[in-house]
C-alpha cells in the first residue's frame, strides 16, 4: 500500500506541474495577442500620420506654386524656394 500511495503522490505532483505549465503557456498566449493588437493599432496610427504628412506637404507645395506664380506675374524679384527648404528640413518626401 505504501508503494501505491507513493506513486499517487508522484502522479499528483506531475499533474500539478502540467497544470502550471499549461497556465504559463496560456498566459504567454494572452500576452502575445495583446501585444499584437497594440502593435497593429500603432501601425495603423503610423500609416495615418504618413498619409497626413504627405497630404500636408502636397498642400504646402501647391500653395507655394500658386504664390510663386503670382510673384512672377507681378514682377517681384523675391524668390523663395520652398521645395528646397522642405527637402533640406525633412529630407526627400515621396508624395506619390
Amino acid at each position: 500500500m505504501d508503494k501505491l500511495n507513493e506513486i499517487r503522490k508522484q502522479l499528483d505532483t506531475r499533474w500539478k506541474q502540467i497544470d502550471k505549465f499549461e497556465s504559463s503557456v496560456k498566459s504567454y498566449g494572452d500576452t502575445k495577442s495583446q501585444w499584437r493588437r497594440k502593435f497593429a493599432t500603432k501601425e495603423g496610427e503610423l500609416e495615418a500620420l504618413k498619409v497626413l504628412f504627405c497630404a500636408s506637404v502636397l498642400f504646402l507645395k501647391s500653395d507655394f506654386f500658386l504664390f510663386e506664380k503670382s510673384e512672377h506675374k507681378s514682377g517681384s524679384s523675391i524668390s523663395i524656394n520652398v521645395s528646397q527648404a522642405i527637402y533640406e528640413f525633412f529630407g526627400y518626401v515621396d508624395v506619390q
